[in-house]
């Protein structure tokens, strides 16, 4: 993708200064306060209570790449490595699996370019997408699905996912311009 590095450096950099730096920081300080040749008591209390921590770096690690110029609906975000694991198909969020109609899993169906899902809509919509995908371009592969329960988890009937998982568009409906949609996706946007 063109905003390469746009986002990717930006979640380099939230990566190093929010996880890698703020842990070295955080193990300094606490080599640097608690002793185990001190006072061994209060080390080994505190090494406990870090461990009991859990994984929270790990659940607070999720790389997005809101704000992108690519992305949907930015809202003055800015991509970076920390936030929420989600099921709603939000813009610049990787896309969760969910199970569509035929039983198959939604990540099974992602193709090698653009992917756009199309839950319970008409069918020419889906075939506009590829038509106007073709046009531009745009390596597209159309998936259309009846609502499921997991699908219902997305809150979205039409999402489009960048060839890295990512979405890049969420509507709870077509949009007034598919072409526009697309277009803006892979930076060609007015």
């Amino acid at each position: 993708l063109d905003s390469y590095t746009a986002e990717r450096r930006a979640v380099f950099e939230s990566t190093a200064n929010e996880f890698i730096l703020r842990m070295i920081r955080d193990d300094a300080e606490f080599l640097k306060t608690y002793d185990p040749a001190i006072d061994a008591a209060a080390f080994d209390a505190e090494w406990e209570r870090r461990a009991r921590g859990g994984d929270a770096d790990v659940a607070e690690y999720c790389p997005h790449y809101t704000g992108s110029p690519v992305i949907a609906e930015g809202g003055g975000a800015a991509p970076g490595a920390k936030g929420a694991h989600r099921h709603d198909a939000a813009p610049g969020a990787h896309l969760s699996p969910q199970r569509l109609d035929d039983g198959s899993m939604s990540h099974t169906r992602l193709g090698q370019g653009f992917t756009c899902i199309g839950i319970d809509l008409p069918r020419g919509v889906m075939e506009e997408f590829a038509k106007e995908a073709a046009a531009e371009g745009i390596p597209l592969t159309t998936v259309a699905t009846a609502a499921t329960a997991e699908t219902d988890r997305w809150k979205a009937s039409v999402i489009l996912v960048r060839p890295d998982g990512f979405v890049a568009d969420a509507r709870t409906e077509a949009p007034d311009s598919i072409l526009e949609m697309l277009r803006r996706a892979v930076g060609k946007s007015d």
